[in-house]
């Protein structure tokens, strides 16, 4: 989806009361769920998926550190993000 589309469907969002939003949700979750349901094929197992695919001198704090200190640079002092 690109983010036009995605900025529309937010704006069309916004024209809904709460209670029509929630009833939104529930319809897509629905939807959702039946799309998963008929998927093709087995459904894989995600533990363990990852393993060996990245070095183990991987410093993950320090890295998620580095992560977490760009996204502050990006929030203006309200706490909401500047783009």
């Amino acid at each position: 989806m690109s983010g036009t589309v995605l900025r529309q469907v937010e704006n069309l969002l916004d024209k809904l009361t709460a209670s029509e939003q929630a009833a939104l949700m529930e319809r897509l979750a629905r939807r959702i769920r039946l799309s998963l349901a008929s998927a093709p094929g087995p459904r894989q197992d995600l533990y363990g998926a990852w393993r060996d695919k990245f070095p183990e001198q991987v410093d993950l704090e320090s890295a998620l550190c580095e992560i977490r200190q760009e996204w502050e640079a990006e929030w203006d002092e309200e706490g909401k993000f500047s783009e």
